[in-house]
């Protein structure tokens, strides 16, 4: 069975790379792209929920489309103001600092990697 839809790091790796000035998608791209200071919109909640077999239904949705990618401004001031905090490691409230594990990371990792290896060999067949 063949597919031609991009998986959701193929979708969150095309967001990081091409910048576009909206991305439209489901929570991880969305997600993804708000952390790089893109606007972006949840498809399943502002998009197919609209009527849009009318003029007022393509009107609302261009207006829900403008106002975020208008917001983009505000997207780089919060950015500025913020820098990386609450990224990565950072992430989260903690009452304590974090303790970093790389022997975890480096194991997850592998891990990640053989099963990659796995699908793309099974994709070959």
């Amino acid at each position: 069975m063949c597919s031609n839809r991009a998986s959701l790091e193929q979708d969150i790796a095309a967001v990081r790379e091409f910048r576009p000035d909206l991305a439209i998608g489901t929570t991880p791209v969305v997600q993804a792209a708000k952390e790089a200071a893109i606007p972006a919109l949840y498809f399943t909640n502002l998009i197919s929920a609209r009527p849009l077999m009318s003029v007022a239904g393509a009107g609302s949705l261009a207006q829900v489309i403008n106002a975020a990618i208008g917001n983009r401004a505000r997207f780089d001031s919060m950015r500025e103001f913020f820098g990386e905090v609450g990224q990565g490691d950072q992430a989260g409230v903690w009452e304590n600092e974090p303790v970093l594990r790389p022997e975890f990371r480096a194991e997850t990792r592998r891990q990640v990697i053989k099963v990659l290896k796995r699908r793309k060999a099974e994709e070959m067949m």
